[in-house]
């Protein structure tokens, strides 16, 4: 593998210039409004089963929700999906913030709810795990638990322990699977091309989940001499930023052979740029090779259809639901999971190609951004 660092540099400045939108749907009309579905089989086959509580003590129970932001999809789904499951159960869920994709805002957020006492127990996916730490510990001190979404929280992001007292669970991502998956995906769209030209477009690498990230992907393409990594940047989970990026790549290097990208929503984007380059998407050997991550709802049609090659299946309405399981199982005395890796919830894999997706109709995605 080699790398174009100077270019790499220069993009991460470039989109430091951009406010952070993470995961927003920034072009208008291009996402429905989220829903919930009413997901009776989200366990099914899972190798971990999270166990129902009982509705008669939960009833009442106030959850505060604590997302990315406001206006993030992802989260946004998530939280539908933990209202539903609340309702079940006669508890109530709050989406209590942050406005923006703000670190220091949850941090407030979560103290302000140890003073006021006016939830329960707390589900939140953390910003920032390690500095969201304090203000948890506060909130354990007050008596309300938290369970941890997507990311665990404390310093070590990888870690599958808890470490931070107050926190009951964590339902995670595999980031190493995550990174080594968009890796299969490259190695796989880049066979029998040397050189194999590819722009790599990640989140926020800031942030310290996405922080962990390219390490584990160049990694896993060392030993693959033909990959020539020529653009490298932060789109910040945006259309906007995944489609402009792609452009300037695109103008740069004509003959680019695969787009790698973290974040489905940035891959649409950049979809429009290869289009609008006059190039085509596909899986041939003339096409631009789009490798994705996340699993929208539009990421798993265009697979279907032949037009993009992978994308990861994450689970936001199967992790919300079992954030509310589990929370409410701990405030009745119940014993819950400590640690539960999302794809473990149900039977489904991980990595999605059309091949797979082919073999399993039932997966649709449970988002979209």
């Amino acid at each position: 593998m080699k790398r174009n660092t100077r270019n790499s540099a220069l993009a991460v400045m470039a989109a430091a210039t951009f406010a952070l939108t993470a995961c927003g749907n920034d072009l208008a009309g291009n996402s429905p409004e989220p829903s919930v579905a009413q997901q009776e089989n989200w366990n099914e086959g899972g190798e971990v089963q999270i166990a129902a509580p009982d509705a008669e003590q939960a009833n009442g129970v106030r959850i505060a929700f604590l997302g990315n932001s406001r206006d993030n999809p992802f989260s946004e789904y998530m939280f539908r999906a933990v209202e539903d499951e609340a309702q079940r159960y006669g508890a109530t869920a709050e989406f209590v913030g942050p406005t923006n994709f703000d670190a220091q805002e949850q941090y407030q957020l979560v103290s302000d709810i140890a003073v006021g006492q006016q939830y329960d127990v707390i589900l939140i996916i953390p910003n920032d795990s390690a500095s969201i730490t304090p203000a948890v510990e506060a909130a354990a001190a007050a008596g309300i638990p938290t369970v941890a979404l997507n990311q665990p929280i404390g310093p070590d992001i990888l870690s599958d322990q808890i470490q931070a007292e107050g926190v009951v669970s964590q339902i995670v991502e595999d980031l190493e699977l995550n990174a080594t998956a968009m890796a299969d995906g490259t190695i796989a769209a880049c066979e029998n091309k040397d050189p194999c030209k590819v722009e790599v477009l990640w989140g926020v690498r800031s942030l310290l989940f996405d922080k962990v990230k390219p390490d584990i992907f160049y990694a896993a393409l060392a030993d693959h001499p033909n990959i020539e990594i020529v653009c490298e940047t932060d789109a910040e989970y945006t259309q906007d930023l995944g489609r402009t990026q792609a452009a300037d790549c695109l103008q740069a290097n004509p003959d680019l052979n695969v787009i790698a990208s973290q974040a489905d929503e940035s891959t649409r984007g950049a979809e429009s740029s290869v289009v609008a380059a006059g190039r085509t998407v596909g899986t041939g050997p003339d096409d631009v090779r789009l490798v994705s991550s996340y699993g929208t709802m539009y990421a798993i049609d265009q697979i279907r259809e032949g037009h993009w090659d992978m994308t990861t299946y994450n689970r936001p309405q199967s992790t919300g639901r079992a954030g509310v399981r589990i929370a409410l199982s701990h405030l009745q005395g119940d014993e819950v999971p400590e640690y539960v890796r999302m794809e473990h919830l149900d039977g489904d894999p991980f990595m999605l190609t059309k091949e797979v997706l082919d073999a399993n109709p039932q997966i649709v995605g449970q988002w979209e951004g």
